[in-house]
C-alpha cells in the first residue's frame, strides 16, 4: 500500500456486522415479529376447554449449569374431531428458572378444564397462552441484533481516513479537531471555527429505537389499552407497568432532541488552531439563532483523561472505559443578554498539565464546554474539542 492509499474496511469486522444484521432479520421474523401477528390473531380464536394428557417439568444441564423449561401435552374438540397439541404460547420458552416452570406445570396439572384457544382456519393449531405475557419481552433482543449489525457494517463502509504521509513530525498524536468551513473572523490574527456534538444522529437512532419498541411491545399496549377502558388496569398493571412506561420514555427522549434542534446553535472560535503548554488564546462565541431565550450562559475550560480497559470474570472478558476531569477553570458565567449573545475572552493553559494526546485506549482531551440554560426548553449542552501541544512547540513542528 501506498503511502497516500487509504485504508480498506477490515473485512473481518464487515463479515461479522453482515452475520449479525442477517441473523438478526432472520431471527426477528421468527422469535419477534411472527409470535406478535399471532398473538395478535390468537385475539379472534374461540375458546374452547381441553383436558391435559401430561404436564412434566424438564430439566437441562450442560456447562452453564441447570435450567428448567415444561412440556405440556393436551386434547381438545373442535367441530366433532379430537385434536392434540403441546403449544403452551407463540413465543420460544425461555430457560427459566426452576419455581416459575414448576409453578405453570402444577398449575395445568390442577385444573381440570383449562381453556385453550383454537385457530378457526387450522383447527390442528391451538394455544394455551394468548395475549400478552412476560414471554413476549424476549422479542426486543432480536431487532436489537440486527441493529448492532447495521451499525457495524455503517461504520466499515463509511469512507476511511487517509493515511497521513510519513513525515518528521510529532503531530500524529495531536486530537482531530472539527472545524467549520467559514470563519467569522471575529478575533484577531487567524482564528478557527470550531465544530461541538451534533444532536442529529443520536435523535435518528432514539426515532429507530422508538418505532421498532412500539411494533413489538404493540400487543402489551393494546392489552393496557383495554384494561385502561374496562377499568381493571390496576388489577393487571403490576405486571406489564415497565411497557408503557419505556415507550413514554423513548417518546419523551426523542421530543426532547426534536425541540433541541430548534435551539440557538453555538459556534466558538480559538485564536489558534493549537496552544502549547504555558501559553495564551482568545476564545470568542456567537449564536447563530435568537439567543434571547438563553437566560444564563457559562463557558469553561476542561481537560481530562479518558481511559479504555478490559477486566476478565471467569471466562468472559469486558471492556470499560472511566473518565477522570484534571483540570477546570470556568471562563465566563452570565445571565447578561449582551454577553450572551457574543464575547471573548482569553485563557491561559497552565504550563504544568498533561497536553493533548489520543492513542487507541487512552486520552487527554481539552475542551471548551458551553452551557446555556433555556427556560422551559432543552438546554444548550455542547463541548468543542481543542488541541493543546507541549511547550516550546513551534508552528513548523506541528
Amino acid at each position: 500500500m501506498s503511502q497516500n492509499e487509504s485504508p480498506k474496511a477490515p473485512k473481518g469486522k464487515l463479515l461479522i456486522g453482515l452475520a449479525l444484521f442477517i441473523g438478526g432479520c432472520v431471527a426477528t421474523w421468527f422469535f419477534s415479529v411472527k409470535p406478535i401477528l399471532k398473538t395478535l390473531d390468537a385475539r379472534d380464536w374461540p375458546t374452547v376447554s381441553c383436558k391435559i394428557i401430561s404436564a412434566e417439568l424438564e430439566t437441562h444441564t450442560d456447562s452453564d449449569g441447570t435450567s428448567y423449561t415444561f412440556d405440556i401435552d393436551y386434547q381438545y374438540t373442535y367441530n366433532g374431531k379430537i385434536y392434540k397439541s403441546d403449544k403452551y404460547a407463540f413465543i420460544m420458552q425461555s430457560k427459566g428458572n426452576r419455581k416459575s416452570k414448576l409453578n405453570i406445570v402444577n398449575e395445568y396439572k390442577q385444573t381440570q378444564n383449562p381453556l385453550c384457544y383454537v385457530n378457526p382456519e387450522s383447527p390442528s393449531e391451538a394455544v394455551l397462552k394468548r395475549g400478552f405475557h412476560k414471554g413476549l419481552l424476549f422479542a426486543i433482543f432480536p431487532p436489537g441484533l440486527a441493529l448492532i449489525g447495521l451499525l457495524v457494517i455503517g461504520s466499515q463502509l463509511a469512507p476511511p481516513t487517509p493515511l497521513p504521509q510519513i513525515r518528521k513530525t510529532k503531530k500524529d498524536w495531536l486530537p482531530k479537531i472539527k472545524i467549520r468551513a467559514k470563519s467569522y473572523h471575529v478575533l484577531e490574527k487567524t482564528p478557527i471555527t470550531l465544530q461541538g456534538s451534533r444532536i442529529i444522529p443520536v435523535l435518528v437512532g432514539v426515532l429507530v429505537l422508538n418505532i421498532v419498541w412500539n411494533i413489538i411491545v404493540l400487543e402489551v399496549l393494546l392489552e393496557v389499552y383495554q384494561w385502561i377502558a374496562n377499568g381493571t388496569f390496576f388489577e393487571n398493571a403490576s405486571v406489564t407497568l415497565i411497557v408503557p412506561a419505556m415507550s413514554i420514555f423513548f417518546a419523551f427522549t426523542a421530543v426532547y432532541l426534536a425541540l433541541a434542534l430548534f435551539n440557538p446553535c453555538p459556534i466558538i472560535q480559538i485564536s489558534a488552531e493549537s496552544i502549547p503548554l504555558g501559553s495564551t488564546a482568545l476564545v470568542g462565541w456567537s449564536f447563530r439563532g435568537r439567543t434571547s431565550s438563553i437566560k444564563h450562559l457559562t463557558l469553561t475550560l476542561r481537560a481530562k483523561e479518558w481511559i479504555q480497559y478490559s477486566t476478565s470474570s471467569g471466562k468472559s472478558r469486558n471492556t470499560k472505559t472511566q473518565e477522570n476531569s484534571f483540570y477546570q477553570m470556568q471562563l465566563i458565567d452570565t445571565t447578561n443578554p449582551d454577553e450572551i449573545r457574543t464575547g471573548q475572552v482569553g485563557i491561559i493553559i497552565p504550563e504544568d498539565t498533561m497536553h493533548s494526546f489520543e492513542a487507541k485506549d487512552n486520552k487527554i482531551i481539552w475542551q471548551i464546554v458551553i452551557r446555556g440554560v433555556v427556560h422551559f426548553w432543552p438546554d444548550i449542552k455542547n463541548e468543542f474539542k481543542i488541541a493543546v501541544v507541549p511547550t516550546g512547540m513551534s508552528q513548523e513542528q506541528k
